[in-house]
């Protein structure tokens, strides 16, 4: 009879435990819980190590947007110019990202074409990576801006303001083609080549 009751109890004890793990959460490798998507990371106000989370754990590039981060400390008397440098800073990071991705490209083509055709691409490819970036950021735009007041500082610097950037990947991708489309042969020996492939995974957009 005691051995009855001792089983019962276990196994109650086990539903409890069952139950408790079956909640959803999970942990991820940061420690934080629990997982989210980009929406609700652009939506969560939590903080993490006094910083919004989207600048800890910033969402992971997608098919529809590039992300990057920027903050700035400054006053609360001009928090208006202490955003405009985050902004900035935001801009420069995606600027920075871009300009890996499109470099990646040229390299991966470049490795398709003879020594003597590189000397006259490089010039042309220099033309597009700037053309691609210089319209492709004219698309960004702060997904989420807050400002948080610093403890225990003095003087004029209070409060640190932090920017969330986003840029869309269609007009990036659009962007790069026109450039490259300028230069005829060279567009069609770059659609003709793995590098092009790689353009269409590189910057696909949902819906294209």
């Amino acid at each position: 009879m005691k051995h009855i009751k001792y089983s019962i109890y276990a196994f109650s004890i086990l539903l409890v435990t069952v139950g408790c793990g079956g909640s959803g959460n999970t942990v991820d490798d940061s420690g934080y819980m629990p997982q989210m998507t980009n929406d609700q990371l652009i939506r969560s106000n939590e903080l993490v190590d006094g910083a919004p989370i989207w600048i800890t754990m910033p969402p992971t590039d997608d098919e529809n947007y590039l992300y990057s981060v920027g903050q700035q400390t400054g006053s609360s008397f001009t928090q208006q110019a202490t955003i405009m440098t985050a902004e900035n800073a935001a801009r420069q990071a995606m600027a920075q990202k871009l300009e890996t991705k499109v470099q990646a490209l040229q390299k991966s083509f470049m490795e398709t074409v003879t020594s003597a055709d590189r000397q006259n691409y490089d010039a042309t490819f220099t033309n597009v990576n700037k053309q691609t970036a210089d319209q492709a950021l004219q698309g960004t735009s702060p997904a989420r801006t807050r400002c948080i007041p610093m403890n225990n500082e003095s003087g004029n610097v209070n409060e640190r303001c932090y920017v969330l950037m986003r840029m869309p990947v269609g007009p990036a991708k659009t962007a790069y083609e026109n450039a490259l489309s300028r230069d005829e042969e060279l567009y069609v020996k770059f659609k003709a080549s793995k590098a092009y492939q790689e353009l269409q995974e590189e910057f696909s957009t949902a819906g294209q």
